[in-house]
């Protein structure tokens, strides 16, 4: 489960994020949407201790990110889509990120197959749409 509770994160006059709460409950996909400039990335930073708040909590499964034992294993982030290999199929690289993660490669095939996008992993990551690579970021978890 991913609570975000009374977040808040402003950057000298600038407030990237404010006052922003929210559960998701295991097992649910949740989109997070927003103009650009919103705080979705900010907020998804914060979650993954990537940007320490100015207030409020981000807590996975009980617990803040840097605080699991093995993260990857419970929460799967990639926050640039830039990070993608321009060689590799989405396929491929959920299956580094199993791996990395300690869990078996098949796992990235059927979390693929979970959210519909089995066929489009075979695709290379350069010419996917944004929608689909955000898609394969949301399910390296």
């Amino acid at each position: 489960m991913i609570e975000i509770t009374n977040l808040s994160k402003s950057y000298g006059a600038v407030s990237a994020v404010r006052d922003v709460s929210f559960r998701c409950a295991q097992g649910t996909i949740t989109g997070f949407l927003g103009a650009n400039g919103a705080g979705k990335s900010t907020t998804l930073r914060m979650l993954t201790g990537l940007t320490r708040p100015d207030t409020g909590r981000a807590l996975i499964c009980g617990k803040r990110f840097t605080d699991l034992g093995n993260p990857a294993r419970v929460a799967g982030t990639l926050l640039d889509a830039s990070a993608m290999h321009s060689g590799r199929t989405g396929r491929t690289t959920l299956r580094i990120a199993a791996t990395v993660a300690g869990a078996p490669s098949r796992r990235a095939d059927e979390l693929l197959d979970t959210v519909g996008l089995g066929t489009a992993a075979l695709w290379i990551a350069l010419p996917m749409a944004i929608g689909t690579v955000r898609t394969l970021r949301r399910d390296v978890a």
